[in-house]
């Protein structure tokens, strides 16, 4: 976001393509002249509001670059939200566009070159290591159910003492289906989000619970 807030700069349109990355990131101002930074949903972006909006700022000059943040997403969440197919029409404008990911296995990148109509773009890799982040991973053996197995398992780290000391510490459970949402939600007694749950409101309230 640095060269936002360069003066004389332009506008940078950020699109994060997650309802919580949205609220995580600094608010910006509505659009309009002289907005230096217009943070954006992805189901916004491809709106035909927003793109004149932005064809209109592009085609005046005023439009420095779009940055497209978790980018990796228009990849892997395609199967289950059919909008990440139209953020290549974001591609009119002809300004600098930035991907961001730290999670875009190398496989992908000729799939993802070729879902946003890029040709020879640079790439810029760098380390990715994090010092306050920690992965586990924990092999279980099969078991019948395996939904309720999982189940098990989510309860029982809901359930260690670091998690409890956390005070407001949350924790989030993805699933393949929205049948399968259902059911472990009702088993873990927990809210149930969509892709598509409802307005930006809607969202942002759940968020918070």
């Amino acid at each position: 976001m640095l060269p936002a807030r360069l003066p004389g700069s332009g506008t940078t349109i950020l699109l994060v393509p997650l309802q919580a990355l949205k609220q995580d990131t600094d608010p910006a101002a509505p659009p309009g002249s002289g907005c230096p930074l217009v943070v954006v949903s992805l189901e916004q972006a491809i709106g035909a509001a927003f793109l004149a909006y932005a064809d209109r700022l592009d085609s005046a000059g005023g439009l420095n670059r779009v940055v497209v943040d978790e980018c990796h997403l228009i990849c892997t969440a395609e199967s289950y939200r059919r909008k990440m197919h139209e953020v290549k029409r974001l591609r009119v404008l002809r300004c600098q566009f930035v991907f961001l990911t730290a999670t875009l296995p190398a496989y992908l990148v000729p799939y993802f070159y070729e879902a946003l109509l890029l040709e020879r773009p640079l790439l810029i890799r760098s380390h990715t290591v994090r010092l306050d982040l920690e992965y586990h991973v924990v092999q279980k053996y099969p078991a019948p159910d395996l939904t309720r197995a999982a189940v098990s398992n989510i309860q029982q780290v809901l359930g260690q003492s670091w998690f409890r000391a956390g005070g407001r510490a949350r924790a989030i459970v993805y699933t393949r289906t929205r049948a399968l949402a259902d059911k472990v939600a009702e088993e873990l007694g927990c809210s149930i989000y969509y892709s598509d749950s409802g307005t930006a409101e809607g969202k942002t309230a759940v968020l918070r619970r």
